[in-house]
């Protein structure tokens, strides 16, 4: 029989450096990879059994030695300004398309909430839709999940003390906690060939972006309150700095995207259960340092 070999594109992202770990710990007689363009972040936290490799998805010959013997892809990259088409995209389906040639068994695409309603000018929403419509025609057994926005993205929104949010916050979202997100993801490895499809994974309650705001600020005990950048005003600074735009152009989306809209979907896996008062409780709102 094959030996299991679990590749995980986007390794030293959020949700892959979490998948790394669960994945090593759900199959431990399994060859666990981890690839991005730079894994030398990664060496000090991974177990010495994961194994890690730098590779591009925009030069596809990166991926040959990683690829190696692959029976499982998890992708969940994320794209630069400017490049989200070649990578979330056009390098999402090349790497797909490598792995399909060597026998791979489960593909595992981790998308977004909005993603099948992403406007023309939305990139990353764009570049992320073409790679599902795509992937879904491919031969191999495909899953792609749509989670909703996770709890861990609040500390990355701390800067000096204070939570910083772009527009009016009042769209309600499904907050999703990442080890949720992970269980499924393991669980989806767990299923093989017998799971195929598409699924938004939601967090159990629909709460507007800036009361998450709050709610985390005084879980942290933050001096100072929300403060909320008008999309014009972001809009015309992320023309100037480049890096802005993804931000920007996610909480412009979120401006007219309201989560609690989409029907309820049965899921096939286990429901996410963790609320964010419970993340919060927990501990999980640590400082923006300290956060994987």
């Amino acid at each position: 029989m094959k030996k299991r070999v679990i590749v995980i594109l986007g390794a030293s992202g959020l949700i892959g450096k979490a998948t790394l770990t669960a994945a090593k710990t759900a199959f431990p007689e399994a060859t666990v990879r981890g690839i991005a363009r730079n894994t030398a972040t990664l060496a000090g936290d991974m177990s010495p059994t994961i194994e890690l490799f730098d590779g591009d998805l925009t030069q596809p010959e990166t991926l040959q030695e990683p690829f190696a013997g692959i029976t499982d892809l998890v992708i969940a990259v994320s794209g630069q300004a400017g490049s989200f088409d070649r990578i979330e995209h056009t390098g999402v389906i090349e790497a797909a398309r490598q792995a399909m040639t060597l026998g791979v068994r489960k593909i595992v695409h981790i998308s977004g909430s909005s993603t099948p309603f992403a406007p023309p000018w939305f990139e990353a929403g764009q570049a992320k839709y073409k790679s599902e419509k795509a992937l879904m025609q491919m031969r191999a057994p495909v899953v792609i999940l749509r989670p909703s926005w996770l709890m861990e993205t609040l500390p990355r929104m701390e800067r000096n003390g204070r939570i910083s949010l772009i527009g009016s916050g009042k769209s309600r979202v499904h907050w999703l906690a990442l080890q949720d997100l992970v269980q499924i993801i393991i669980e989806v490895l767990q299923a093989g060939g017998k799971l195929n499809g598409a699924y938004t994974v939601l967090g159990p309650e629909a709460i507007s972006i800036a009361t998450a705001a709050e709610k985390y600020t005084v879980a942290r005990q933050l001096a100072a309150k929300p403060a909320r950048m008008p999309v014009f005003v972001a809009r015309i600074l992320s023309m100037m700095v480049r890096e802005l735009r993804p931000v920007t152009d996610l909480f412009r989306v979120f401006e007219n995207f309201d989560e609690a809209s989409l029907p309820e979907a049965r899921l096939p896996f286990t429901v996410p259960a963790t609320t964010l008062d419970m993340w919060l409780k927990h501990g999980h709102a640590d400082s923006p340092a300290k956060q994987p």
